[in-house]
């Protein structure tokens, strides 16, 4: 099961099925920008089966799928990863369902503010968006939007994070930093 889209997560579908793996994906809707559909096209052309779910209905066909697949906008120093809003419900329901949640991501995405401290921001988009999608309401003036854009998915219900160093513990990026660094500083 896949939620959003990221080329590190397509990547590795990609690379699967170039080496000649067989397997069907679930994808989630990835309210409200739908750039799951992004994914769809990408697995569909390639001739793999795609089951499309909506967002607040991944818990009903979660127990389909064998592991769980996100990208990462953002990673802490702590391991804890910011993406699309409903990454952190699909790790509550992978964890609950017993699936492996795994993160495709770049060692580059890591906030270094964090390790002094700081915490990554977490987007949050116009209200517009939400209601004019909706068809209008009488009265919005009485509504309160909470239009949150990313979520924060802590470490700890993280099985891994695949990164151009192999797949690393959450726990582990701040060494995988460091050797990322390691190569910029012996380049100059």
């Amino acid at each position: 099961m896949i939620h959003s889209y990221s080329r590190s997560l397509m990547s590795c579908f990609a690379h699967a099925h170039e080496s000649g793996k067989s397997f069907e994906v679930v994808c989630t809707d990835s309210q409200p920008t739908k750039e799951s559909q992004w994914a769809i096209h990408d697995l569909t052309s390639w001739g793999i089966e795609v089951t499309f779910v909506l967002d607040a209905g991944m818990a009903m066909i979660m127990s389909e799928a064998d592991w769980c697949l996100t990208g990462a906008d953002s990673i802490s120093i702590t391991g804890a990863v910011a993406n699309k809003i409903g990454t952190y419900q699909l790790a509550l329901l992978a964890q609950k369902l017993e699936k492996p949640l795994y993160i495709a991501t770049e060692i580059m995405k890591l906030q270094t503010n964090t390790i002094e401290g700081y915490h990554i921001h977490l987007e949050r988009r116009p209200p517009n968006e939400i209601l004019d999608a909706t068809g209008g309401f009488e009265f919005p003036d009485r509504i309160k939007v909470v239009h949150q854009f990313f979520d924060l998915t802590p470490a700890s219900y993280i099985l891994g994070l695949i990164t151009e160093q192999g797949i690393i513990s959450p726990a582990t990026i701040g060494a995988a930093w460091s050797k990322f660094e390691s190569i910029f500083d012996n380049v100059s």
